[in-house]
């Protein structure tokens, strides 16, 4: 162990061997090995701090392209791929950008058959294509949309893919299962959705997701892909001040086009615009807002839970050391970590994050040396080694076209 000070602290043991009926103690020699009573010198060393050498940030190459909020990204396996997104008054995009780490450096995306502008969409990668769907466009008043496109960034070109069947809505969920895009819920005309489509890109086919034992309707959601299921949890329904968070999540099977409930024992309390990763072996819920009272009054929470499907049950992450309660915040799984940064609180963006360690049910800190601008509603992705985030809302009220790569040191090297 080492001290306050940081030095070995040598500790010395005293031990005793018992010699049994019949036996005779070996002499006690100075050279002697063991002897009845003897001291042994040993230095302990400590476990290593898994919060030690957290890592750094740099700043991304300058992108010529306006600040927004509500965009979308994916990671191809060499470049973050950025799309879409608004400002206030209103105002939907249509372009977007890819970034390549390897050469710090930005390239446009193509606008000729792009997709109508919008925010609020779903954005899935399927290992060629970025695939984006739903949204709100806006001209004098909003309008959703039940449109989508593919983009492919090895030719740098979009096609439109067919009608899905299901309402124009914003907020919809999506994940990618290896074959299909996978769409649930949202919020359309008429209110929320409890309705979702399949999409299959080698068929350019939608095909409708099952509506027997669906979750309840709702907006803001999360969803993830296990490898089997999709699972959504949280979000809400209701009206903008008569909020619903009375809400369960569910499993849902592409193989068999069937949903099952799941435990709500032990669940952290419903909420929206929380953030939820998949591990390999559970869902990790964190963060989030419950909204109270009419009108209503915004409440971020820095809580969470880890549910297990293989025994459908929730057990609870530790509070020490966890990062402010926030809402909108980017969250990535890395393999071994969740990682955390950005987001808000009372509306006040926030330039503070940390990594959670499942296994050891450990949270901590990221450095704050040469973060980014706070900022809120903001999107991100990992690479396989870095964090990059760009966009957002800076705490002035400022769109930021700013961005930053935060790299953990990998644990090996702890």
């Amino acid at each position: 162990m080492r001290t306050s000070s940081g030095r070995r602290a040598v500790v010395a043991l005293s031990f005793s061997v018992s010699v049994g009926a019949g036996c005779t103690a070996p002499p006690m020699t100075p050279g002697s090995r063991a002897t009845v009573a003897d001291q042994v010198v040993a230095v302990l060393e400590p476990p290593p701090d898994p919060c030690a050498a957290a890592g750094a940030w740099h700043p991304l190459a300058a992108l010529p392209l306006p600040g927004r909020v509500d965009h979308t990204a994916v990671w191809t396996g060499t470049e973050m791929v950025m799309w879409g997104g608004t400002q206030d008054p209103r105002h939907p995009m249509g372009d977007g950008a890819r970034y390549a780490p390897e050469t710090d450096s930005w390239q446009l995306t193509s606008t000729r058959l792009a997709p109508r502008e919008r925010d609020d969409h779903a954005a899935v990668w399927t290992g060629r294509e970025m695939i984006v769907w739903g949204g709100n466009a806006y001209s004098e008043a909003e309008e959703k949309l039940a449109t989508g496109a593919r983009y492919d960034p090895a030719e740098n070109t979009w096609r439109a893919t067919p009608p899905s069947g299901l309402s124009a809505r914003d907020d919809p969920r999506a994940v990618w299962t290896g074959t299909e895009m996978i769409v649930w819920g949202g919020r359309d005309a008429a209110g929320h959705a409890d309705t979702g489509a399949r999409y299959a890109p080698a068929r350019d086919r939608w095909r409708p997701v099952s509506h027997h034992r669906a979750p309840a309707a709702r907006e803001d959601h999360t969803a993830v892909w296990t490898g089997t299921e999709m699972i959504v949890w949280g979000g809400w329904n209701g009206a903008d001040d008569a909020r619903d968070y009375a809400l369960g999540g569910g499993r849902y099977d592409p193989s068999t086009d069937t949903w099952r409930p799941m435990s709500a024992i032990g669940a952290p309390e419903p909420r929206e615009d929380h953030a939820a990763i998949w591990t390999g072996t559970e869902m990790i819920v964190w963060g989030g807002v419950v909204r109270e009272g009419v009108p209503s009054v915004r409440h971020q929470r820095g809580t969470g839970g880890r549910y297990t499907p293989a025994t459908d049950t929730w057990s609870p992450l530790t509070l020490g050391d966890a990062p402010g309660a926030r809402e909108d915040a980017v969250v990535v799984w890395t393999g071994d970590e969740m990682i955390v940064w950005g987001g808000q609180r009372d509306e006040v963006p926030l330039e503070s994050g940390a990594r959670y360690l499942p296994a050891l049910d450990t949270w901590c800190a990221l450095p704050s040396t040469d973060a980014p601008t706070a900022r809120r509603d903001h999107a991100g992705v990992w690479t396989g080694g870095s964090l990059l985030l760009w966009g957002g809302r800076d705490p002035a009220g400022a769109y930021l076209a700013t961005g930053a790569s935060y790299r953990p040191q990998p644990i090996a090297e702890r």
